[in-house]
């Protein structure tokens, strides 16, 4: 049986310690990350519109930017205009809930507040901390 120089053994513990830290890396990040940068920085490109002129800087054209992509630039889903889609978009709220959102507030009118959610039927305070940084009330 053969065994390994120092200097193999050395290389062999490099890559396992590299690897190591690229699965812990890893595994640290939300799934898919790279494609939503990828998707955010492209939405982001196609609402600047440049200037033709000198010196002028670039306009933002008015676009409503989906749920997804709000959540993917770090903002928040106005939950007095956001529509089931948008809704559905948060993790933890599905298709059923995100219409009870969207029929609540067409019986209620505008939340006041995003702690009004917890009115609806099955937003308890647990589910309700877990989605509370992804929404605002404008």
């Amino acid at each position: 049986m053969e065994t390994f120089s120092r200097g193999q053994q050395v290389v062999v513990l490099l890559i396992i310690f590299g690897m190591t830290l690229l699965y812990f890396h890893s595994i640290n990040q939300p799934p898919d990350k790279p494609l939503m940068l990828r998707q955010a920085q492209h939405e982001r490109d196609s609402t600047l519109a440049l200037s033709q002129s000198k010196g002028e800087q670039p306009q933002i054209i008015d676009k409503k930017l989906t749920g997804a992509q709000l959540l993917t630039l770090n903002k928040k889903i106005n939950l007095n205009t956001a529509t089931k889609n948008d809704m559905e978009a948060i993790s933890g709220i599905g298709p059923k809930m995100a219409g009870k959102i969207i029929d609540y507030r067409k019986e209620h009118g505008r939340f006041e507040r995003t702690e009004d959610l917890m009115n609806i039927k099955g937003i308890k305070e647990k589910k309700f901390e877990k989605i509370k940084r992804f929404l605002t009330v404008k």
